[in-house]
């Protein structure tokens, strides 16, 4: 399917899944954890626009029929709009996010051991 709209912000992060998804927010330390809102699961791009329960109103049918890729874009456009405006809302109240800290322990946690090798 090919979307019909001129690429913008909300669309850009919606196919990149660089934005304000949970998975992501967690990933570069915006969030305390990746679970969706819903409880069922890590809130991923496919998640939100798949298979949640609390985003599927609007969402298409179908997403490889090119009759309907107006009204995908405009469900993802308007989903990620949504998706934002719960973000700013749980920075406000401080639900899920994380505050300005000097260390990151569990990004530290989440990569893999280094191991060196030195060459004589």
């Amino acid at each position: 399917m090919e979307l019909i709209d001129t690429p913008n912000f909300f669309l850009s992060q919606a196919v990149t899944g660089d934005g304000a998804f949970g998975a992501y927010l967690y990933k570069i330390d915006k969030r305390t954890t990746p679970q969706c809102s819903c409880g069922t699961s890590i809130q991923t791009p496919e998640h939100v626009f798949m298979h949640c329960e609390r985003y599927k109103t609007d969402r298409p049918i179908s997403w490889n029929d090119d009759i309907v890729a107006t009204e995908a874009s405009k469900y993802l456009i308007n989903t990620m709009k949504i998706l934002w405006e719960e973000e700013k809302e749980e920075e406000k109240t401080g639900v899920n996010c994380v505050r300005r800290i000097s260390h990151r322990p569990r990004r530290q946690q989440l990569q893999q051991p280094k191991t060196s090798v030195r060459l004589k």
